[in-house]
C-alpha cells in the first residue's frame, strides 16, 4: 500500500508530494526508501528538476543494502539522470553482483545519452556472466540499432549457452537486420538445435 502510495505521488507531484518523498527518500525504512526513490523518480521524469535528481544520486552514494542499491540505479535511470551515466557505466562494469550490473544496463538504456549504448556493447562483449549478456542483448534488440546486428551475429555463431543464444537471435529480429536470416533459419532447421532456441529464432524471423 505505501509503496502504490509513493508512486501514486510521484506521478501527481506537487511541492508537498516531493517533500513527503525526499523525507522517506531520507529517514525511511529500506522498503520505504526504495518505493520513495521510485516516486521521485516519476516526478523528475515528468517535470525535471535538478533538485531530486540530486537528491537521488546523494542517497544513492549513502546506500548500503545491495536491492535498494540496485533499485536506485534505476530510480535515476527513470528519472533520465544524465548525470548519473558514468556511475552506471561504472556499475555495469565492477558491480558487485549481477543485480547490481543489470539494474545499471537497465538505467542506461532508460536514460540514454553519450556513452550508454557504447557500454552495453562492450559489455556485451566482454561479460563472461552469461545471464547478464542475455539481458543486455535482448535490451539492445529493443532499443539498438541495425549497426549493432554485425556483433550479435558473430557472438550468436561463437557461443554454445543456450539462453545468450535464444536472447541474440531475438534480438537480431527487434533490430530489423534481414542478413541475419540465413543464420535464424539455420538454426530452425538443425533439429540438434534446443526447442527453445530454435523458438527464439522463429520469433526473430
Amino acid at each position: 500500500t505505501k509503496g502504490i502510495l509513493a508512486i501514486s505521488l510521484g506521478r501527481h507531484g506537487g511541492s508537498e508530494a516531493r517533500k513527503l518523498l525526499l523525507s522517506e527518500l531520507k529517514k525511511g525504512a529500506r522498503t520505504r526508501r526504495v518505493w520513495a526513490a521510485f516516486g521521485l523518480a516519476l516526478l523528475a521524469r515528468e517535470k525535471p528538476s535538478s533538485k531530486v535528481r540530486e537528491a537521488l544520486r546523494r542517497a544513492r552514494k549513502k546506500e548500503r543494502n545491495r536491492e535498494a542499491f540496485a533499485a536506485s540505479l534505476l530510480a535515476s535511470g527513470i528519472a533520465r539522470d544524465l548525470e548519473s551515466i558514468p556511475h552506471f557505466v561504472h556499475e555495469l562494469r565492477t558491480g558487485e553482483s549481477a543485480l547490481i550490473r543489470t539494474a545499471a544496463a537497465d538505467a542506461l538504456v532508460m536514460v540514454g545519452g553519450h556513452g550508454a549504448r557504447g557500454a552495453l556493447i562492450e559489455s556485451l562483449e566482454k561479460r563472461e556472466n552469461a545471464k547478464l549478456k542475455a539481458h543486455i542483448a535482448t535490451i539492445l534488440g529493443y532499443f539498438g540499432n541495425r549497426d549493432d546486428a554485425p556483433l550479435i551475429t558473430k557472438l550468436l555463431a561463437s557461443t554454445k549457452h543456450v539462453r545468450l543464444r535464444s536472447a541474440l537471435a531475438r534480438s537480431l529480429g527487434y533490430l530489423g537486420n534481414t542478413n541475419a536470416c540465413r543464420q535464424l533459419e539455420a538454426i530452425i532447421s538443425k533439429p540438434s538445435e534446443s526447442g527453445y532456441l530454435r523458438a527464439a529464432a522463429i520469433d526473430g524471423l
